[in-house]
C-alpha cells in the first residue's frame, strides 16, 4: 500500500508538466512580489544568499543568484547522503543486529559470553532488543555462564561523536558506533515525589544499569518555579556513567520533565541494557562484566534481527532530519561500497563518486559529514537542483527520495511551516544559528514542477530569514508564470 502511494505522488508531480496560465492569480494579487523583490528581502537578513530554481519539465534554469556558489547547507547534506545511499545500497538494503556465543547452548545454558555484532542499523531500538531476548528464550536459554560484550568492528573507529563547533554537549550532537540502541541515548523521566521536601522521581529507558544516578532532585511546592537539571558527569570507569540530578520541580507538575542525553561508552551502554532485556525475557546473566570485544571467528549467531529496509528508514531520517541515522547510513555506505570496516574515507569516496556521475564541478561541492553538522561543508544551490533533477528522473530512487521528504504543513520539519500552501511543497530544511536552507520540490496542477535549492548564510535573524524563504517558495509558481 505504501509503495503504491509513493507511485502515485511521483506520478502527480510527473503529470505537472505542462505550464498553465497563472495570470488571474497573479492579476488578483496587487502586491505580487517579483524574484528581485524576495531576493531583496532575503538579502535584509543574511550577508550571502544562493538560489537556483529548474524547470523538471524543461531541465531549464528559471532563476538563479549565485545559484554556482558553495555555501554552508548545513542539514541539505542528508538529501546527498540519502541519494548516494540508495544509490550504493539500492532501497531494499537491510540492516542485521545479532547475537552470538562460542558454543550452542547446553540445557539452556551458554557456557561463554553472548556478544551483540550490529552492521549500521538506522533505527534499532528497545522493541527490537526485547525480540531479540525473546528469541533466545524461545530457543530454550535459560542462562548465560559469560557476560555480554558488544563488537562495534563493522566501523572504523569504534565508537565518535558528531559535534559542531567544539561542543558536543547539546543531544543533536550524535554518538556513532555500528552497534546502537535508542539512537546511542538515554531518557530521563523525573515526576514529582509523594510530598514537599521528598525527592524527585527518576525513571530512565531503556533499562539496565548504565546510568549511575544521583538524586539531588527536590519536590517543591506548587507555586515553585521549576529549576530542575541533569548533567552527565562522565565515565565511572566500570562500564556506567554518572548522571547527576538538582534543582526542584514543582508538585503540581504531574506531567515531569523529560531529558535525552547521548551516552559516553555506546558499548557498555548496550552491553548493559541488553542484558536487562535478557532478563525481562526470562534470561540470567551470571557474570557483571560488559563491554567491547571482537567477535571471535567460531562463534555461532543465535539470533538476528533485520530493519526495515532502507527506503523506509529514509522516512524519519529526512522528515525529522536525524543526525544519527545520516551518520550510520554515512559510514554503512563505505562499508558497503569497499567492504568494511565503514570509514569516513570510504563514505567520502562514495559520495565523490556520487557526485561526478551527477556531473556537479567539483568546485560547487566540499562535503567532510553525512549530516551536516559542519560549517567546513559547502555545497551550491545548483548542486541541489541538479541531484533533485536526477532523482526525479529515476523512478526507483526518485519516489523512495520523495516520499523521504518533509510535506508543508504536514509533519517532519515542515510541519508548521506553509501551511496553508495549496502547491504541493516537499523538501529537506536546514538550520544552524546562522544558516537557513531548503531544497525540494514545488508543484501545482497546471503548473511545471520545479526543483528549488535556497541557502542562506550569514543569517542574523533566524526567524525572519525562514519565513523570507517560506514566502519565496510558496511565491514560486506565480513568479515563473510571470517570468
Amino acid at each position: 500500500m505504501k509503495s503504491k502511494a509513493i507511485v502515485s505522488l511521483l506520478s502527480l508531480l510527473m503529470s505537472l508538466t505542462t505550464l498553465g496560465s497563472f495570470s488571474s492569480l497573479h492579476a488578483a494579487s496587487p502586491k505580487a512580489k517579483t524574484f528581485q523583490s524576495h531576493l531583496k528581502e532575503m538579502k535584509h537578513w543574511a550577508g550571502q544568499v544562493g538560489i537556483h530554481v529548474i524547470s523538471l519539465h524543461s531541465g531549464k534554469t528559471i532563476w538563479e543568484h549565485h545559484g554556482n556558489e558553495a555555501l554552508v547547507p548545513a542539514s541539505l547534506v542528508k538529501l546527498f547522503t540519502s541519494y548516494a545511499a540508495l544509490k550504493t545500497m539500492g532501497p531494499d538494503n537491510r540492516f542485521t543486529t545479532s547475537v552470538w556465543a562460542e558454543d550452542e547452548p547446553v540445557d539452556g545454558r551458554i557456557q561463554g559470553n553472548l556478544w551483540i555484532k550490529g552492521e549500521g542499523d538506522l533505527l534499532f531500538d528497545s522493541d527490537k532488543a526485547s525480540i531479540l531476548a525473546c528469541q533466545l528464550n524461545e530457543k530454550g536459554i535459560r542462562s548465560v555462564e559469560g557476560g555480554i560484550l558488544v563488537d562495534n568492528s563493522y566501523f572504523e573507529p569504534l565508537s565518535t561523536q558528531v559535534c559542531l563547533d567544539g561542543d558536543c554537549s547539546d543531544d543533536y550532537n550524535p554518538v556513532i558506533s555500528a552497534t546502537s540502541l535508542n539512537f546511542n541515548s538515554i531518557q530521563f523521566q523525573v515526576s514529582p515525589g509523594k510530598r514537599t521536601g521528598a525527592p524527585v522521581l527518576v525513571t530512565c529507558s531503556p533499562p539496565g544499569d548504565y546510568v549511575c544516578l544521583s538524586n539531588q532532585g527536590i519536590t517543591a511546592s506548587r507555586k515553585v518555579s521549576n529549576s530542575l537539571k541533569i548533567q552527565s558527569r562522565g565515565a565511572t570507569g566500570d562500564g556506567r556513567e554518572r548522571f547527576q540530578v538538582t534543582g526542584r520541580l514543582s508538585s503540581g507538575d504531574k506531567d515531569g520533565e523529560n531529558f535525552r542525553f547521548n551516552v559516553d561508552d555506546p558499548a557498555n551502554f548496550v552491553a548493559r541494557s541488553f542484558r536487562a532485556f535478557l532478563r525481562l525475557a526470562g534470561i540470567d546473566v551470571r557474570r557483571p562484566y560488559t563491554g567491547s570485544g571482537r567477535l571471535p571467528s567460531n562463534a555461532k549467531e543465535l539470533a538476528t534481527h533485520e530493519s526495515p529496509p532502507l527506503g523506509d528508514l529514509l522516512y524519519g531520517l529526512n522528515r525529522y532530519s536525524n543526525n544519527f541515522m545520516a551518520e550510520t547510513l554515512f559510514r554503512s555506505m563505505g562499508a558497503k561500497a569497499f567492504g568494511n570496516p565503514g570509514t569516513m574515507e570510504k563514505s567520502l569516496a562514495v559520495m565523490q563518486r556520487i557526485i561526478h556521475e551527477l556531473g556537479i564541478p567539483q568546485q560547487e561541492t566540499f562535503l567532510d559529514n553525512g549530516s551536516g553538522l559542519s560549517r567546513k561543508s559547502r555545497v551550491s544551490p545548483r548542486a541541489f537542483c541538479r541531484l533533485l533533477q536526477e532523482a526525479y528522473r529515476d523512478p526507483l530512487v526518485g519516489s523512495v527520495l520523495l516520499e523521504s521528504m518533509a510535506v508543508c504543513g504536514q509533519e517532519g520539519t515542515l510541519r508548521k511551516r506553509m501551511c496553508d500552501c495549496p502547491f504541493i511543497i516537499q523538501g529537506k530544511t536546514g538550520t544552524l544559528a546562522d544558516v537557513v536552507a531548503f531544497a525540494g520540490y514545488v508543484s501545482l496542477p497546471g503548473i511545471a514542477t520545479e526543483a528549488v535549492a535556497v541557502i542562506l548564510n550569514d543569517v542574523h535573524n533566524i526567524i525572519a530569514a525562514r519565513k523570507a524563504v517560506d514566502c519565496f517558495i510558496q511565491d514560486l509558481p506565480m513568479l515563473s508564470s510571470a517570468s
